[in-house]
Formats: C-alpha cells, sequence, structure tokens
C-alpha cells in the first residue's frame, strides 16, 4: 500500500477501467461497495504526485479499510484474457456443467462479476435439473463473499438432489446462524450416523453443538458432543471441547463426565495447535518457564559478578610495587593497574618500595549487583589523590559535586560510570528539564613535591624518603622536589645523613645536574666542609675545564666572593643560556642593593630558571625593586590554576606580597580567600583560614587587627607568622613563650629577630642572650653564615666590602644589617640606609626591620 510521512511518499492518483461490485471485504469483513480499477503510483510532495513511478490494478478496493491486491495492468490483462478465453472456449466445444463450473470460477477469479452473473444466468437455465451446478455456483459465490445470492442456490440443490453433503452442510450453517438450529440439526443427520467422522468433516456438528449450549438446551448439546467423543476420541483431550462438554454437565448436574480422564503431555502445554490446554494455562507455562530461567539467569549474573570484580591499585611511587594476592603470581604496578578478583576476603602483600601485608576485604549488597557498578581501590600507602566526582548532564547546568578517597588505603564506591578515563564533556538529554547524572573516579595528579611535602609532615620519615628518592632516580633535574627533599627541616637531623649519602651517590653522573649540586650543598656535612668539597670541583676541572655547571658550582663553594665571582662570570662565558651563573650574580648584585644590575643578570637567567623555586624566590623581590608590579600581578593569578601545591601556595603569598607593595590589602585578602575557597569550599576549617589571616595581616602591615584576634588563635595557628607579629607588635616576652618556639627558631635569623625586638623593646640582656643563641645557630651554617655570626659579635663595625663579602637571603639581609645597626650606633646611618634598600618584601622580618628604620 502506498505510504506517506508528512506528506511526503508514495500515493495513487487517477482512475481508469472502473468496476465495481456489491460484497463483503475479505480482509475487514466490511459488506459495501467494492471497487476495481487501473491508477497510477506516485512518487508525492505534499501530496503533490512529482514522480510517476508505475500502473498498476486495483482490484476490490475497500473504502473502509483501504486493503486492495494489485497487479500489473498489462499482465493482469494478458492473463485475463488467456484464462477467460480458454474457458470458454473448452465450455463452447464441450459443453457440459463441469465445463460450465470451470468458467463460472474463471469469471469470478478475475473479478468479472458482472460477465459472471449473466454467465450464471444462462447455464441455470440450461441444466435446470443439475443440483451439482447450483451446488458448485453457490460455493464460488460463497468464496467471493455473495452468501445471500448463494443460499438459493444450495435451497435448490437440496429440492434436487437432497444427499449432497455439502448442500446440508452449508445450509447448516446458514440455519445455524440464523438460530433455526432444529433445522440445521435435521441437515445434518448425515454426519449423527455411526461411523460419519471416517468420511466427514464433524466441524459442523460441534459448532452447532455450541449454538445449542448458547440456546440453553444442554441435552441436544451433549447429545452431540456424545457422538464426536465416539467419532472422535480425540477431540476428548482438546480443551474447548473439554469446556463445552462441563458446562452442559454443570448445568444439568450430570455425573459421571462423558470425558475421558486427561493425560499430563508437556507436549500440549507448550504446543498451540494442539488446543489440550486453555491459552491461560500454556501462557502460564511459559511464563512460569520464562520466569524460572530469568531467575536463574539473574542468579548466576549475581554470582558472575560477584567472582569478577576488579581491584583498582593505585601507586605514585616511581619504583615498581609488586603487589601479591592470596599468594597468587605478583602483579606490578607502576602507577594503576587493575586487578580481576572476586568478593570476599583477600590476603594483599606490597613489595617493593614498600612493605606490608594486610587482609582486605571486597563486599557489595547482593542486591546492588544487579544495576550498580562498584569500585574498589586500593590506594599504596594514601599517597594518590583520588577524586570522586558526580557529574550532573542537563540543558540548565548544574554544578558537580565532589569528594576525597583519603580514609584508607582500600576504599569502596558503590556506583562509578567512569573508573579512570575521561567523562564525556556533554550527553544528550531528553527534554529541558532531564538530568543525567553520572560518577567519575579519577586521579589527580599532583607534582612529587607536592607529595613529599604532605608525606614529609607526616612524620613519616622513612617513607618520605623512599617516594622522593625514587622519583630523583628517575628524574635528577626535578628542582621543586629536590629542594624539599633536601631542606634542612625540625625533624630533619635523624635523615640528614641519608639524604646527604643519596645524594653524594648520585653527584658525579653526567651530565651534570646542577640542582642536585645544589641540593647536596646545602647539607650541613657538606656545609662544614667546603674547602674539601671545592677540592673534588677542582679536580673534576682539571679533566673538563670548559664545563660551565662544574665553573658555577666550584664558585658557589669558593673561600672568597672574589674567586666566586670569578667563577660566575667564567661560567657565565662558557654557557650563558644556563642561567645559573647569571642568577649567582643576581644574587650578588641585589645583596649589595644594586637592583637595576640584579635585574640585569635576573633577566638573562629566567629563559632556563623560571620554574625553579630558588630563582623565583630572588626574581620576586628583584622585580619588585624595580617596579614591576602589574606583570608580577598577572603571572601570579595565573600560577594559582596550577596544580602544584607547592607552587600554588608560594603564588598566593607572592600575590598577596605583590598587592600589599601596592597598598591593596582589601584586593589581597580577597585573592586570597577566593583560591581558599577552590580548594576547601565553604567547608574550610577554620584553623586554615586563620593560618591564611595571620599571613594577610602580616603582608597588609594590620597589626591592630592581630593585636584584636591574638587572644583567639590556636597555637598552632602558623606559629611562624605569630612570632614575627608579636615581634612586630613589641612583645618578645610572649613570642619567646610560644609552644613551637624550637621548631621554628631553628634558623638562626629567627633568633637574630627576636634579638632585635628585645633591643627595640629596651631589654639589652635578653637581647645579648638572644644575639649570642642567634651567633651560635649561625656558625652551623655554610660561610656566608659563619661570616655573618663573626661581624655581629665582633667588636668593631664592618666595613663595607667586608659587608659585600657576604650573600645572604634577600630577605635575611635586611635583619642582618638592622641587628649591625642595633651593635654599631656609630655606623647606624649607612647600615640603616643599605636595609632600607633591601627591605622589599612584605613577607616577615619586614614589619620589624621597618620599625627599626623608622626610628630617628
Amino acid at each position: 500500500m502506498p505510504t506517506t510521512v508528512n506528506g511526503v511518499g508514495t500515493h495513487y492518483y487517477g482512475k481508469r477501467e472502473v468496476a465495481s461490485r456489491l460484497g463483503a471485504c475479505q480482509h475487514c469483513g466490511t459488506a459495501g461497495k467494492l471497487e476495481s480499477y487501473t491508477t497510477r503510483l506516485w512518487f508525492v510532495i505534499v501530496f503533490i504526485p512529482i514522480i510517476p513511478l508505475k500502473r498498476v490494478r486495483l482490484i476490490d478496493y475497500c473504502p473502509r479499510c483501504y486493503r486492495h491486491w494489485v497487479a500489473n495492468p498489462e499482465q493482469y490483462e494478458m492473463s485475463r484474457q488467456l484464462a477467460v478465453s480458454g474457458a470458454m472456449e473448452k465450455y463452447r466445444d464441450q459443453p457440459s456443467a463441469e465445463a460450465a463450473l470451470v468458467v463460472h470460477a474463471q469469471l469470478l477469479g478475475y473479478h468479472m462479476h458482472p460477465e459472471a452473473d449473466r454467465f450464471r444466468e444462462s447455464v441455470l437455465e440450461q441444466y435446470m435439473d443439475s443440483a451439482e451446478l447450483r451446488a458448485g455456483l453457490a460455493s464460488h459465490l460463497d468464496q467471493t463473499g455473495r452468501w445471500q445470492e448463494a443460499t438459493p442456490l444450495y435451497e435448490r440443490a437440496l429440492e434436487l438432489k437432497p444427499a449432497l453433503p455439502d448442500v446440508r452442510n452449508s445450509l447448516a450453517w446458514r440455519r445455524t446462524n440464523e438460530n433455526k438450529l432444529d433445522e440445521a440439526y435435521e441437515l445434518l443427520d448425515f454426519l449423527r450416523q455411526p461411523g460419519a467422522g471416517q468420511s466427514f468433516n464433524l466441524s459442523q456438528l460441534e459448532l452447532l453443538a455450541i449454538s445449542y449450549q448458547k440456546a440453553g438446551h444442554h441435552e441436544r448439546t451433549l447429545e452431540l458432543c456424545e457422538h464426536l467423543l465416539r467419532e472422535m476420541p480425540s477431540a476428548g483431550e482438546q480443551f474447548k471441547f473439554r469446556k463445552l462438554v462441563l458446562t452442559s454437565e454443570r448445568a444439568l448436574n450430570r455425573s459421571p463426565s462423558l470425558l475421558p480422564e486427561k493425560p499430563f503431555s508437556i507436549r500440549g502445554l507448550f504446543d498451540s495447535k494442539s488446543g489440550t490446554y486453555a491459552p491461560w494455562v500454556r501462557w502460564a507455562a511459559f511464563g512460569s518457564v520464562a520466569s524460572f530461567l530469568f531467575t536463574v539467569g539473574m542468579i548466576g549474573l549475581n554470582e558472575y559478578r560477584r567472582t569478577h570484580r576488579t581491584l583498582q591499585v593505585v601507586s605514585v611511587f616511581a619504583q615498581p610495587v609488586s603487589v601479591t594476592l592470596d599468594g597468587g603470581p605478583p602483579v606490578v604496578v607502576t602507577q594503576r593497574t587493575a586487578i580481576p578478583l572476586s568478593e570476599g576476603p583477600h590476603t594483599l602483600k606490597l613489595t617493593g618500595p614498600v612493605t606490608s601485608q594486610q587482609e582486605i576485604t571486597l563486599r557489595s549488597s547482593y542486591w546492588s549487583r544487579w544495576t550498580y557498578s562498584p569500585v574498589w581501590v586500593f590506594n599504596v600507602k594514601q599517597l594518590a589523590t583520588i577524586s570522586v566526582a558526580t557529574m550532573k548532564y542537563s540543558a540548565v547546568p548544574q554544578p558537580s559535586t565532589q569528594s576525597w578517597l583519603n580514609d584508607a588505603e582500600l576504599s569502596y564506591v558503590p556506583h562509578v560510570d567512569y573508573v579512570f578515563e575521561q567523562p564525556p564533556a556533554t550527553l544528550r538529554v531528553e527534554g529541558k528539564n532531564g538530568t543525567i547524572t553520572k560518577v567519575h573516579v579519577g586521579l589527580v595528579q599532583f607534582p612529587p613535591s607536592t607529595t613529599f611535602l604532605g608525606l614529609h609532615n607526616s612524620l613519616d620519615q622513612d617513607l618520605a624518603m623512599t617516594f622522593a628518592e625514587g622519583h630523583l632516580d628517575r628524574n635528577p633535574n626535578d628542582a621543586s622536589l629536590l629542594n624539599v627533599y633536601a631542606a634542612n627541616r625540625p625533624q630533619a637531623g635523624a635523615t640528614e645523613p641519608r639524604v646527604t649519602a643519596f645524594l653524594k651517590a648520585g653527584l658525579w653522573r653526567k651530565p651534570i645536574s646542577v640542582a642536585w649540586h645544589r641540593a647536596y650543598q646545602h647539607q650541613q656535612s657538606v656545609i662544614s666542609n667546603e674547602a674539601a668539597l671545592a677540592a673534588e670541583y677542582d679536580l673534576q676541572l682539571q679533566q673538563a675545564p670548559d664545563d660551565a655547571a662544574l665553573l658555577y658550582l666550584r664558585g658557589r663553594v669558593g673561600p672568597t666572593r672574589a674567586d666566586q665571582r670569578q667563577h660566575f662570570q667564567l661560567a657565565n662565558e662558557k654557557a650563558p643560556q644556563s642561567g645559573w651563573p647569571a642568577m649567582a650574580l643576581a644574587y650578588d648584585a641585589a645583596n649589595r642593593g644594586d637592583w637595576a644590575e640584579a635585574k640585569e643578570w635576573a633577566d638573562k637567567a629566567s629563559p632556563a630558571l623560571r620554574s625553579d623555586p630558588s630563582f623565583r624566590a630572588l626574581w620576586h623581590i628583584v622585580r619588585l625593586a624595580n617596579g614591576d608590579l602589574p606583570a608580577l600581578e598577572a603571572e601570579y593569578r595565573q600560577q594559582i590554576q596550577s596544580q602544584d601545591y607547592a607552587e600554588v601556595v608560594g603564588a598566593v603569598f607572592s600575590l598577596a606580597d605583590v598587592l600589599a607593595s601596592q597598598q591593596k590589602y582589601d584586593e589581597a585578602r580577597r585573592a586570597t580567600r577566593q583560591w581558599l575557597a577552590t580548594i576547601g569550599g565553604p567547608n574550610a576549617s577554620a584553623e586554615t583560614l586563620s593560618s591564611f589571616d595571620l599571613a594577610l595581616d602580616y603582608v597588609c602591615g594590620d597589626l591592630e587587627g592581630f593585636r584584636q584576634k591574638r587572644s583567639s588563635l590556636s597555637p598552632k595557628s602558623q606559629p611562624m607568622f605569630q612570632l614575627h607579629l608579636l615581634l612586630a607588635v613589641g612583645d618578645p616576652d610572649a613570642a619567646v613563650k610560644l609552644d613551637s618556639l624550637a621548631a621554628i627558631t631553628e634558623n638562626g635569623f629567627e633568633k637574630l629577630a627576636i634579638s632585635l625586638a628585645y633591643s627595640l623593646a629596651g631589654n639589652p640582656t635578653e637581647a645579648e642572650a638572644w644575639l649570642s643563641r642567634a651567633c651560635e645557630k649561625l656558625r652551623e651554617g655554610d660561610s656566608d653564615q659563619q661570616r655573618s655570626a663573626a661581624l655581629l659579635q665582633r667588636a668593631t663595625a664592618p666595613t663595607s666590602d667586608e659587608l659585600d663579602e657576604i650573600i645572604l637571603r634577600i630577605i635575611d639581609t635586611p635583619l642582618f644589617l638592622a641587628a649591625l645597626g642595633q651593635r654599631f650606633p656609630d655606623h647606624k646611618s649607612e647600615l640603616n640606609a643599605r636595609a632600607k634598600r633591601l627591605n622589599i618584601s612584605r613577607n616577615s622580618p619586614y614589619l620589624l626591620v621597618k620599625q627599626v628604620l623608622d626610628q630617628p
């Protein structure tokens, strides 16, 4: 049939050679006018015929259901002419009732109803006494739905020859439909004879029995059924027949039943054609079997999922970690490995950079296994940062929520859609208000230095050292990790021999790693014997006199400042692109307060060392001193987006320093709090907020704000900033009573700051005592710190040349000069003038030094 969608498709247009008749549609059974005609099929757009496809002949088109037959007009016409003319010719040659039936059938078969009617009338007149002819013609009319026209023919055939079975059957069917049941009963007497089932189809008797039952004649119904059972014993197994008998027997209260016992048949239960059971019984059986198979399948699926789980093992160690489960073969994990595993208890053993054995249990709810996809993540030593993000895809953007798997080494997430894979940026959502929720588990990649800082601060020194050493063996030029690994901390006393030994073992690998040597040179045992290290560099330079890295490193341990500058300048000539010699010369100029020269050298070092933490500290102050504030502010705002926690924290404090230098105090606080909100969210701890508030109070010089909150501060809230704020407000007595004083004054310059604060407070006794402690600590440092201690305790003021010989951290030099000014009042003006040129950064001890410099 033609089909159109929104007016586009195929459609019939035009009618030719129309023929119509009254009859019943053989598709829907509706009586009405049926048409046959020739038309053309078109391809249409908006029901407008565009492309002609083919001519067709529609046969018996029903106006109600639109169904019909289709034939090729030419082929149909040719076939019709051949068939009809052939039958007609044969009839003319040998006229007989049988030949007439053939012609009549051909005419009706080709829907030539008017011709068939005329032919039928002519042959009926010719063969007036032929009962067989009338029965055949009536049968043809029945097949075309013309039952009313067929009935008189059957009745005349019955009169002519009452014994014709087909005629009696057809008339009995008509009498049954007319509710003339007794007449039908009499017409079917030949079927009620013993043995009739051997020759005839007894279905008409069953139909009559059903009609008698509907009319309430149960006796006659059972009589017919009893006959049917005798003729066809298999009928007793048919559900419909048994229902027919039982209904009438119940109506008559008749017992015993005519029906035989019904044997159970599996085949009959599932064979829709057997008729042995009611449809609902068969469907119930199918449903039971399907339910059983479904249940077994779901149980099997549940068990399969229980026994086919995956343990995601994540390690951020550089060294491979070997994982053994339940004594099986080891699995090597370098970063992340999925290990097939069943739910239940297991013994997990780790070997490699860490060694441990523990019992773990994988367990999920029985009912959740069908719908959820859980994930178990084993985070080796909880060093990896693993996030669980719940993402919402919708037409109106909705915020995602994020949590962290950091409570234990083994974590369980009940359902995950994307496991350590990038989730799609968009998903198709149905409807404007539709929302799709997905869960993503991912590994947040942080630089090794950030992970090491968190691990080192947890006091698990051995694990921290193992972690760092693995990554440094892989990447010996990781300056960020080297800096935090080799840094001197309060707890570093136990680890310094290990750090020194590790660095010394890789000292002379080629090519020379400057960052590695710098870290090694900062170790206490190396500082105390710089001459021996200088001799080693001289020995290496004899073999490679033009090696710029060796020249630079040799300059760092030179006995005099002139010797150091000579090596730095020579190294810069050999390899100006390395940046290290230029940075050293920038430090030299900065300590003398020559900021223009310092910037020239820093500009040369910047392309190579922009990412080095020690250079960034120098670069920050040099640019502050030279007024490059807008560019610095933009750069630090960009760096805050980094994932290197150490770099980000440094950028936050540096941005606050830059903004405070421009008196943008409110903006400094706002920028810091915005960053805190991104990492801590609205639930950031009060301790974290107060720690940063103290840092902001210091760089913004808000001493009054500190005085108001100092009584409510926790001792753990940034003790270093508490110390320097107490010194800045003139309360060194409170500063020296801090619980963590010993830890935060490991640096000799913190003790020197306390001495200077006591001097400002008019307590020379304590000032001298703390000066002695500071010098004692400085004498444990490098050669510059040792010379600083000597000048602080010398009886005569240092000369300008002597001061030029000392290179300290830029933030420590103003404090050292201010302390010298307090100790040698006669030279205070020139010492303070030099200190003022260097007191640039707002970080501690800026405020204390500023108070000294502001004295008349």
